[in-house]
Parts: C-alpha cells; structure tokens; sequence
C-alpha cells in the first residue's frame, strides 16, 4: 500500500461493490450502499474516480465484471456475497447484546456509517489508515447530520496496536463488543496475524464476537481464490505492495483460533455465500471461491 493513497485494493473492492449496488433495486439491497459508495469513489484517485463515474452506464459496469471474471471468475459476486453475510453476522451479535462495534482496516466499506446511523446509542469505531479514512471524513462532512455514536481513527496499525488506538478513543474494554477485520489477514505474515488476533484478545469484554476473512492456503502452500489467473493477480497485487501472505486452510482454523485466544462459532461455506446472493440477484455469477468468513467468540 502507497502510504500517500488509499489501499488500491480497498479501492478495487469498492468499485466492484458500487458496480454491484447499482444492478440491485427493489430494497433487496441498502440503498445507502451505492450512496456512500458514489461519493467516496469519486473523490477516489485516479483511475477509480473515472471509471466509477462511468459506472453509471450499464454497459460500462457490465465490461467491468466481464474483465474481472476473465481475471478472478466471479469475483464481483464474491465481494457482494462476503459483505452481506458479514452484515449478518455484525446486527445479529448487535442483537445478541455487544454495544460496541470496532471495524479494523475497513477501507472504502460503507458498513460502520450505516451501523451507526441504524443504531443511535451504539459505539462505533473504525480504524484505518490516514489516507483511507480521509475520504469517509469528507463523506461524513457533507451528512446534514454526522452519526453521534462513529468514531473514525486514522491508524497507521504496521507501528500501531489495536488495543493502543483504542485506548486513546471513548472505548471501554468492559462492554461487549463485535470486531470486525475484512480483507485485511491476508496481507500479514503468519506472526502478525496471531500478533493482531492476541491484541485484540486484550480488549475484549466478556462476551465479545470477532468477524474475521481469511483466505484459503491450497495443499501446494499457495494463496489465491480458485481458478484466477494467479500469475496476473500476484503481479498486480506486488506492484501495489500487497501481496497475498497468509492464508489458512478451513479444517485447521478452529485449533488456530483457539490459540489465540477466540473459538470458532461458524465458518462460511461457498454454498451459503453464494445463496445469500441468489436470493437478492439469480441472475449473477456464482462467487469465487477461496475466501471465507469466521465467526469467532472469545474464550
């Protein structure tokens, strides 16, 4: 990552998203997503500025997810797939009784925002890095009304701590409280990965839930989705200085967990994905495979 830019991935993320949003109407789908999305990608640097106004022509869109798939087959899909059971699994621990939310590296994600809009009296925090947040603060700036309960806190996390970040904010350790880390495990190697999850560990009341993405190591030790030009997709994550790292095979995640403090309540399969998709859009691509979603609570 360009330390004077936002993640190029995140911002990859959030444009196939903004494709996504703009193809699903009839409330099957927060409005609000493609809202957020629109601003933040427009303030976006080039070239995700220009091609999310572009996006607005159905034709674009559709080259756009047709030259993805010829990259990572449905992949499009994938990231609408991931975040609508991640949104699940975040309002059901709401319901269940956290009162705080703590999204780590949430990139261009609109979810922080609209948990805080849909929940006055809770607490929500979003860490990222300066460039990142820059553009939800100016989103922010331009509500009528700014969400009393988000707080968003720039957060260099490569020489900053979670639990460090969070002190210096109106975080209380006692609550209960849902974490969420999306697209972002991959990028570490194996000791800051279990550095992170132990850290978080720290601060977690009584109670608490993790929503964690991790990718899936294939038995030849790689980490990639399934059936992607490999060669093409590491070449491009490299020249952004983000490559694929660390990825976990499903069968051995609970024992990994388990030793850094969190047990395993669930772990999204291809098959639920890719249903919670079909019920919202039949027409759409089956989402790739190779990263999945945990659901993790702390011992």
């Amino acid at each position: 990552m360009k330390s004077d830019k936002p993640s190029s991935t995140s911002m990859m993320v959030a444009l196939g998203s903004y494709c996504v949003a703009q193809e699903i109407y009839d409330g099957k789908v927060d409005p609000r997503i493609r809202d957020i999305l629109c601003v933040m990608l427009r303030s976006s640097p080039q070239p995700f500025a220009l091609l999310a106004r572009l996006s607005r022509l159905r034709f674009v869109r559709l080259a756009l997810e047709k030259l993805m798939n010829l990259v990572i087959p449905g992949m499009f899909t994938h990231y609408l797939a991931r975040k609508l059971f991640i949104e699940s699994r975040i309002r059901n621990a709401i319901a269940e009784g956290c009162r705080q939310v703590v999204v780590i590296g949430g990139g261009l994600d609109t979810l922080a925002l609209r948990i805080s809009q849909d929940f006055p009296n809770l607490r929500v925090i979003e860490l990222d890095h300066p460039a990142t947040q820059n553009l939800k603060a100016k989103l922010i700036k331009s509500l009528q009304r700014k969400p009393e309960g988000l707080s968003l806190q720039p957060a260099d996390l490569t020489v900053q701590s979670v639990s460090s970040v969070l002190a210096m904010n109106a975080f209380d350790p006692r609550q209960a409280t849902v974490f969420l880390i999306e697209g972002v495990l991959m990028y570490l190697n194996e000791q800051q990965v279990r550095k992170t999850l132990a850290d978080i560990h720290s601060c977690a009341g009584h109670g608490s839930r993790f929503v964690v993405t991790f990718m899936e190591r294939s038995d030849d030790g790689g980490v990639a989705f399934g059936r992607s030009q490999k060669s093409f997709v590491n070449l491009w994550l490299n020249r952004q200085s983000e490559p694929f790292v660390w990825g976990l095979a499903p069968q051995n995640a609970a024992p990994f967990f388990d030793s850094c403090g969190w047990s395993v309540v669930g772990i999204s399969q291809w098959d639920q994905l890719s249903q919670s998709v079909s019920t919202v859009y039949p027409a759409m691509r089956e989402p790739a495979q190779g990263e999945h979603v945990a659901e993790l609570t702390v011992i």
